[in-house]
């Protein structure tokens, strides 16, 4: 809960935003061009450079989706306990994403020949499978650390992951992230960013390069997803 002072903070950056949105200054969602029904969902699952938002403050984060410049719907988390996130288009729910319930494949949720941590299930509105994301030990054996890789619904990798610069401490909120081929060379980055110490507003930007072409919109949201959470884990107490 926000105290006197903060609250006043809050307060007073709250007006300027609006004073700055209505003299010209900043940057808001409504200035890109905003694309609809299936001119959306192409230019999302085409993109290399996104741009999402959030606020630490908030239960259950939601963005508008700056896909290559233009406006291409917006994702929302939704639940306290079994939660999940959704993308829309036009309002319209597209395909959302859960927590594996371990209770699916077992090659997807423990596979025997990797150490493997938290796996994201993705579904279309009908309840289908579209796929997976998951911490996982790629390199066990030679150097072994977690990493995010993105998998089919038969648990067939993708040719790209993404790892944390501070693998250590695991600090993507503040280290941000690569995004790596299986030769190991960096094609992309994950920035994340406070934008607002009062606020607590977070920017997420993606730079796939050339991961653009394999990792789907799925993907996207998976990795918005988990940027949302390392924020939370390390902003949350302050």
């Amino acid at each position: 809960m926000l105290n006197g002072w903060k609250k006043s903070l809050v307060m007073f950056v709250s007006v300027m935003g609006i004073v700055f949105g209505l003299t010209g200054c900043g940057s808001t969602a409504a200035e890109y061009p905003r694309l609809s029904g299936q001119d959306a969902l192409s230019a999302f699952a085409d993109s290399s450079s996104i741009q999402l938002t959030g606020d630490i403050d908030d239960v259950n984060t939601f963005s508008d989706v700056i896909a290559d410049g233009q406006n291409v719907g917006e994702v929302r988390e939704q639940g306290l306990i079994n939660n999940k996130i959704t993308y829309l288009v036009d309002g319209k729910e597209q395909f959302y994403i859960t927590f594996c319930d371990y209770d699916e494949e077992d090659k997807v949720a423990e596979d025997e020949n990797y150490a493997c941590s938290t796996t994201y299930t993705y579904y279309d509105m009908d309840g289908n499978r579209l796929g997976y994301a998951q911490d996982r030990a790629l390199f066990k054996g030679d150097d072994e650390w977690y990493v995010m890789i993105f998998m089919d619904t038969g648990g067939n990798m993708r040719n790209y992951y993404i790892e944390p610069y501070d693998d250590w401490n695991h600090e993507w909120a503040t280290k941000g992230a690569g995004v790596y081929n299986m030769d190991r060379k960096k094609v992309g980055e994950i920035s994340l960013e406070r934008t607002n110490i009062f606020t607590d507003s977070f920017a997420i930007g993606m730079e796939l390069g050339d991961a653009a072409g394999e990792l789907t919109e799925m993907d996207r949201v998976a990795i918005y997803w988990r940027c949302v959470s390392e924020m939370n884990k390390t902003y949350s107490d302050d």
